[in-house]
Order: C-alpha cells, then structure tokens, then sequence
C-alpha cells in the first residue's frame, strides 16, 4: 500500500493536503488510519478501473 500511495502522491502533485497531513499529524494513532483509509481506496479505484476496463 506504501508503494501505490507514494505513487499516486507523485502522480498528483497539485494536491500536497494528504501529503501534509499525514507527515504533520502528531496524533499516531490517527495518522495509522488514515494511512490504512487510503490503502483501503486506492485498493477499491484500482478494483473499480479494472472492473471498468474489463
């Protein structure tokens, strides 16, 4: 999940908020879920192009 996140903040270079968010957050417990949010919907976009493409 690192991998594609990291590939879609380099891909989208005009949106740093997540970015930003999840470096600037102190609270950890917040930034795992976060991070774990948005492995969970990169993971469902990735599921839903396939399904479209297919």
């Amino acid at each position: 999940c690192g991998k594609t996140t990291g590939t879609l903040m380099e891909s989208h270079p005009e949106r740093p908020g997540l970015f930003q968010i999840l470096m600037g957050e102190t609270n950890e417990t917040h930034r795992i879920m976060v991070t774990i949010a948005l492995c969970v919907i990169v993971s469902l976009i990735i599921v839903a192009t396939e399904a479209v493409f297919r």
